[in-house]
């Protein structure tokens, strides 16, 4: 253990991943919400309206939760020294890959140092506060001006490319330096916490249970779609699974009913509890976004839906196959991380399968913010349309 660290750390203060690997967000999921949590989509039983959410597996953890409490008791210079002997035992940067798979660690110390660093002033809490009423749904410009982002590469927090990040990583491996003097975001970069180019923002996220910051833009855009679609294939019900808060169903049936569209979206999952590390903002146990509680595949079953919602899904899960299983499904849209990083199977869920057509809808990706944008890796989340082709119509 090391010296600066208090002692009731817990047990697991020096110990590695062991087959914890889970994925982002409540050990399964992250859900796109503008102010909701993540949803499971699973079988999990919800609480009641209004009750006390369970906790999520990480922070159900007690050795985890007992090693960020003494964390926590550190300032960040007292922090980086007892992170440096932590993380890297040996002295190599090697050492890193020790902590990779374990995703309670990595997610915790991301918050916790983010906090740390820009959570802890009234500048902060006032900017927070702006984003917490039920019907908040600003623009993107309005997103980029709250929390400063004028300044990330490249330029106006555009779209970066998949290897953009990359650049960084590239200067982090040729560091010879041992990593225990690395400064602290390096240090936790390293070993995947995600923090370089991130600040108030994705904090905001993290504090709120966003995963997909939702811009007016993009709901609009994104109702308009679904309105032409719906209108070209003749009708049908509209259903989003792993809803989380609700909020994406709430502010697109807002949008479709200001332009007169006849077309409604149910919003349901399982899983009613807040994101992890939520401490602020809707979750669906507020009832503040109406949520069926309902799994993907009673969801599916229900309503025989004629086009799906699904935005995050939880990483190394793969609902794709039932949504292609539905008979009276003509499309399904996936909003998230499209063929990397942490939504759905990478294998599976983006890929394009006999009898259905893939497009990515670029028009409303350009509007998407999401919790992970940095000033290096920005706007990364995507929407994607798969249609059944209309040989393969079971509706014929």
């Amino acid at each position: 253990r090391p010296a600066a660290l208090p002692s009731d750390a817990g047990a697991a203060t020096m110990a590695p991943a062991k087959g914890r690997k889970k994925a982002k967000g409540k050990g399964k999921k992250k859900a796109g919400g503008a102010a909701g949590a993540a949803g499971a989509g699973g079988a999990a039983k919800p609480p009641a309206r209004g009750g006390a959410a369970e906790a999520t597996e990480h922070e159900a953890d007690p050795e985890l939760v007992g090693m960020l409490t003494a964390l926590g008791a550190l300032g960040l210079r007292e922090l980086d020294v007892v992170l440096g002997e932590m993380l890297f035992p040996n002295e190599q940067a090697e050492d890193a890959k020790l902590w990779r798979a374990n995703l309670g660690l990595i997610e915790g110390l991301r918050s916790l140092y983010l906090r740390k660093r820009f959570g802890e002033t009234p500048e902060y809490q006032a900017k927070v506060a702006a984003t917490l009423a039920p019907d908040y749904l600003p623009t993107r410009e309005e997103v980029i001006a709250l929390f400063g982002l004028k300044h990330p590469a490249p330029a106006d927090w555009r779209r970066a490319g998949q290897t953009d990040h990359l650049k960084r990583q590239e200067e982090l491996d040729a560091l010879t330096t041992s990593p225990r003097t690395w400064p602290i975001e390096d240090k936790l970069e390293a070993v995947g916490c995600g923090v370089w180019g991130r600040g108030e923002f994705n904090l905001c996220c993290e504090d709120t249970g966003r995963y997909e910051f939702l811009t007016k833009e993009f709901i609009d855009r994104l109702a308009a779609y679904v309105h032409e679609r719906m209108q070209a294939e003749g009708g049908g019900k509209i259903v989003e699974v792993g809803a989380g808060s609700g909020a994406l169903s709430y502010f697109l049936n807002q949008s479709l009913e200001a332009m007169g569209s006849p077309h409604r979206c149910i919003a349901s999952d399982a899983d009613f509890r807040p994101a992890p590390r939520q401490r602020l903002g809707v979750s669906a146990k507020d009832g503040a976004y109406p949520v069926e509680p309902l799994d993907v595949q009673a969801a599916l079953a229900k309503h025989e839906p004629a086009m799906v919602l699904c935005a995050w899904m939880p990483m190394d899960m793969d609902w794709s196959a039932d949504f292609r299983a539905t008979p009276t499904l003509k499309e399904y849209i996936l909003v998230g991380e499209a063929d990397f990083g942490a939504c759905g199977n990478l294998d599976t869920t983006w890929a394009t399968f006999p009898g259905w057509t893939r497009t990515d809808l670029h028009d409303l990706s350009r509007y998407q913010l999401q919790r992970y944008d940095s000033e290096f890796y920005a706007g990364n989340s995507v929407t994607v349309s798969f249609r059944r082709d209309a040989a393969l119509d079971l509706f014929d």
